[in-house]
């Protein structure tokens, strides 16, 4: 299942929190067992929370998170180039 950041940021209260971290999300609500509290999970509810999860959060990501995996985040479409629209004068 793919989600978009605009799907994951409607996630983003008590009782409906998700986050996306290295591209996938994830539905936390339900989390209890992160060591900053579940205060430390609503503030990044809807968001991307990858920067905060780096680094020292590894353990938990590969050991815990994958019980709350629902889907990865789209890839957004680059946006198109404009075409020259400008008459050419012929």
């Amino acid at each position: 299942m793919y989600y978009t950041k605009e799907e994951v940021a409607q996630h983003n209260k008590r009782g409906d929190v998700w986050i996306i971290v290295y591209g996938r999300v994830y539905d936390v609500t339900d989390f209890d067992d992160h060591p900053g509290g579940f205060n430390f999970l609503l503030d990044q509810a809807g968001k991307d929370a990858t920067a905060p999860f780096e680094g020292h959060e590894q353990k938990t990501i590969k050991e815990i998170m994958p019980r709350y995996y629902i889907g990865d985040l789209k890839q957004e479409e680059p946006p198109l180039k404009e075409e020259n629209t400008k008459p050419t004068g012929d």
